[in-house]
């Protein structure tokens, strides 16, 4: 009796506790989904492109179309190629092409996709540190800033054309970006000057 008396016990603890088991399980996947979530990018981001440089040109642009799920602004953009990067904006006034900073970032609204492009909102690659190849592949790590105050950063491939995706007269003249002193590109001048298109 003894016996199973003890057999008796220890099969009643072993159902007792795999209801347990069994509903802690499920946490394992979401935990693994909230990992997962966290890598994630933040921002969908299409069409990254930078514009090649010639000999001697000291600066260039980044493109892309951004779409963020939830309302957030960009902040700053990085890369290795450039001492420094800012995000500009470009507005024709009259019939001058004026160049600004951003520093207050890109904002980003929910659902609402955000042209970068020549002649507008772009990211300034300026203080090269080599010549952009057509072709190559630029590592460009964005920060954004979510309406909780928390910095998130990703990395977005960027491929080095010489001139934009669909080879449109826009894209090829650089929207008012190119100068006409051996293709240094205007914004090489301060924040302020004016560009002739």
């Amino acid at each position: 009796m003894t016996v199973i008396a003890l057999r008796l016990i220890a099969f009643a603890c072993i159902a007792a506790a795999l209801p347990c088991a069994q509903a802690a399980q499920p946490a394992a996947p979401a935990a693994a989904a909230a990992a997962s979530g966290q890598a994630a990018p933040v921002v969908k981001v299409d069409e990254a492109w930078a514009r090649a440089t010639v000999a001697g040109q000291s600066s260039s642009a980044a493109y892309m179309v951004l779409t963020a799920d939830a309302a957030q602004t960009l902040v700053s953009a990085r890369t290795d190629v450039a001492g420094l990067t800012e995000l500009h904006e470009m507005a024709l006034q009259g019939d001058v092409m004026r160049m600004r900073a951003l520093p207050e970032g890109v904002p980003l609204a929910a659902g609402q996709a955000v042209a970068l492009k020549p002649g507008g909102l772009h990211i300034m690659l300026m203080q090269l540190k080599r010549p952009l190849r057509a072709g190559e592949v630029l590592p460009l790590t964005l920060t954004f800033k979510g309406a909780d105050g928390r910095l998130r950063s990703q990395q977005v491939p960027v491929t080095v054309q010489r001139s934009a995706p669909g080879g449109t007269g826009a894209g090829s003249m650089g929207g008012g970006h190119m100068g006409g002193q051996g293709g240094q590109d205007g914004h090489a001048m301060p924040p302020g000057h004016g560009h002739m298109r």
